[in-house]
């Protein structure tokens, strides 16, 4: 259920030990989609005790009982110059099926531990 993830969402910054001063400019559900499907949106603001104050946008649907998430943040004297391409790169979200990944991997003779590649072509 989208409003328990947006919920465990602003919990989980309010705990993260690293995150202080989390605050929740707006929340938005249903009026936005990730892959075609009913999202939520969380925009926030905080400061990461490393990298300082930063600004951040939450998307989240879930599909099939899995939540498919994508956070951008920046700091806040960056963060609208680069959001029209976190925008762009999140309206582009596809979720596809691995069928034929699965497929592929049982065809394929057991890997050695050590060898490290994907199954995946251009994935290191």
């Amino acid at each position: 259920n989208l409003e328990r993830s947006l919920n465990d969402t602003i919990n989980n910054y309010n705990q993260d030990p690293f995150v202080r001063d989390f605050q929740v400019l707006s929340t938005s559900m249903n009026n936005f989609t990730l892959a075609g499907m009913p999202a939520y949106t969380l925009e926030a603001t905080y400061t990461d005790i490393e990298l300082g104050p930063q600004h951040l946008l939450v998307v989240e649907a879930i599909v099939d009982n899995k939540g498919y998430a994508i956070q951008y943040s920046a700091p806040p004297e960056t963060y609208q110059r680069y959001f029209p391409i976190a925008e762009r790169m999140i309206e582009s979200f596809e979720i596809t099926q691995q069928l034929q990944q699965q497929q592929e991997e049982e065809q394929q003779p057991q890997q050695n531990q050590e060898d490290s590649f994907s199954a995946i072509p251009g994935l290191f």
